[in-house]
């Protein structure tokens, strides 16, 4: 794994040193997460959000950073995050096959978990849509406390994708997107007791673009997940967001 990372940060390193920066965005948010089932394991949560992407001639930067249970008790807040990166390896990359990597670390009292997905990923564009798949093999390290690793290795495969779709609706521009995450062949000694060694993870969301220079942007997300999370079966949960783009 370490000369994987090793890879990916001289892949990085030789295209930041002839980049072209292209594009990209930033906004931060707030966020109000309403779990559905199994709400009795599953606190509701507020929190922040920080995102970005940028797009250059070799690559593609995404990521966000998550500050979590700040409506809660100081001991309950937690942080989640995840970081994307492509490379581009066709001349017309932004819509061809890229090296992907995909990190997402997770910290909360007591415990941490860094899943790291490494593989290929393809950009698709059309008028006012995208469609961005990966695969890749999956590499996991959980610990419940500094003194005790539950797993760590590699621990199957990952199926992913993100996509969206611009629209005008009564006068206003709106965006639909969706990510989502199917990890197979899962380690046993890994998987919540009960689970299956198959997952899936992600969101669907529509969002208001409104007309005019407004930076705001509101939002509703549909939360799924199936034998993750911690836990088997179904965990699902609904999203209102605010975002100030910038």
């Amino acid at each position: 794994m370490r000369y994987l990372m090793i890879a990916g940060a001289m892949l990085f390193a030789a295209g930041a040193a002839q980049a072209e920066y292209k594009s990209g965005f930033g906004d931060v948010s707030v966020n109000y997460l309403d779990w559905n089932h199994n709400p009795a394991k599953r606190a509701n949560n507020a929190y922040i959000e920080l995102e970005g992407a940028s797009n250059y001639d070799w690559g593609e930067l995404y990521g966000f950073v998550d500050f979590e249970h700040f409506n809660n008790d100081s001991d309950k807040y937690s942080f989640f995050a995840k970081g994307q990166f492509r490379y581009y390896l066709t001349k017309d990359g932004s819509k061809g096959l890229a090296f992907f990597m995909q990190g997402k670390p997770g910290v909360a009292k007591g415990f941490h978990e860094v899943n790291i997905v490494t593989g290929l990923s393809y950009n698709f564009y059309f008028t006012d849509a995208w469609f961005a798949p990966f695969f890749g093999a999956l590499y996991t390290n959980k610990s419940v406390s500094a003194a005790k690793v539950e797993f760590a290795g590699w621990n199957g495969y990952q199926l992913g994708w993100s996509a969206g779709k611009k629209f005008n609706l009564l006068g206003q521009n709106w965006r639909v997107t969706n990510w989502n995450e199917i990890d197979f062949e899962r380690k046993s000694s890994y998987v919540p007791r009960g689970a299956d060694r198959e997952s899936l993870n992600g969101a669907l969301s529509l969002w208001w673009l409104p007309s005019g220079q407004s930076a705001w942007s509101p939002g509703i997300q549909y939360r799924y997940a199936w034998n993750t999370l911690g836990q088997p079966g179904l965990t699902d949960g609904y999203i209102a967001t605010v975002k100030y783009n910038f």
